[in-house]
């Protein structure tokens, strides 16, 4: 049996200036935060000294008129957030203490703005599905009332296109992003209700044998790494363009970090990517993929041993 991988893991117009020797990931952004009134100009000045002459970028803010009491810009840091946007980074745009922006996004993460700005990002790849909200198909979670985290986030490679596209027939067109989040969510769990011993098992158990696909998904936050692919070969195909890659795994990135869970699982190699992202302290596992074949009995094994540690505690 293959091991297991697992780990433990009012507004004043103000400015300031930032200086980096590498250009800000939120520069590439800096006609959207106009919109929040952050305007944000890049300058190169000169330093020098008896020995070296070193190149600069100063970046001058000007914070205008979102600013909230307290001199917080909650919106565009949350904004910033979505855009996968590091932690390090928006602080070194010190605009407000460091224990308000980690308040601020200790508590930012919802599945459901999170997937309306995919589903209206126009810089996103298409899926070249002529229905906008069949792909990419978005799951997610809701934690229910009083609950500070789900008992499982678990990344699967992509889609299951030919179910999802053969359900979604069946039914009137979705308008809303809202409407295809249920909707998705609902044909996953039918599709669940039809898996193999094994993984309908664990699902089963970590979500406490739901009777509904909102009450799985109180409970677990499902997501995939490609979020519009179609199969493998799509998947493999899509990949090797740097913009489709770089803009569904910073997704990834940002679910994985902003989620909070009692433990990871991750479904198969191209799942595996975010495994370098599970924040220190949470649990999670590797798996292989649930294929025919020699490997089918593999995936079976490493989820059953999935299933008995999460019965006996330790995972």
């Amino acid at each position: 049996m293959r091991p297991l991988r697992c780990c433990v893991r009012p507004p004043n117009r103000a400015m300031l200036r930032h200086r980096r020797h590498k250009k800000p990931n939120y520069l590439a952004h800096a006609e959207e935060l106009n919109d929040f009134g952050l305007t944000l100009e890049e300058h190169r000045s000169l330093q020098k000294d008896a020995k070296t002459t070193m190149a600069a970028i100063a970046l001058a803010i000007q914070a205008g008129r979102e600013l909230q009491p307290g001199g917080v810009l909650r919106k565009p840091i949350l904004y910033l957030h979505e855009l996968a946007i590091s932690r390090d980074e928006i602080l070194r745009l010190r605009l407000t203490e460091p224990e308000e922006v980690d308040h601020m996004l200790d508590r930012a993460f919802n599945f459901t703005d999170f997937a309306r700005t995919i589903y209206v990002d126009p810089n996103r790849p298409a899926a070249g599905e002529e229905e906008p909200y069949v792909l990419p198909a978005l799951y997610g979670g809701e934690l229910a009332e009083g609950k500070d985290r789900f008992e499982a986030l678990v990344v699967f490679q992509n889609p299951l296109f030919p179910f999802t596209k053969e359900q979604w027939n069946a039914q009137s067109q979705c308008t809303t992003p809202e409407e295809a989040i249920k909707r998705h969510r609902k044909i996953f769990f039918r599709w669940l209700a039809g898996k193999d011993a094994e993984l309908g098992e664990l699902f089963r158990l970590l979500a406490d044998n739901p009777s509904t696909a909102e009450d799985f998904f109180r409970r677990v936050y499902v997501t995939d790494i490609w979020k519009d692919a179609k199969n493998t070969d799509e998947v493999n195909i899509k990949k090797k363009h740097r913009p489709y890659g770089n803009y569904w795994r910073s997704k990834l990135k940002l679910e994985i970090t902003a989620v909070a869970a009692e433990r990871m699982i991750f479904v198969g190699k191209e799942a595996r990517w975010g495994y370098q992202h599970v924040p220190q302290g949470t649990r999670a596992r590797c798996t292989g993929f649930p294929t025919w074949g020699p490997n089918r009995k593999i995936f079976a094994a490493e989820v059953r041993q999935i299933i008995a540690d999460i019965r006996a505690g330790t995972f």
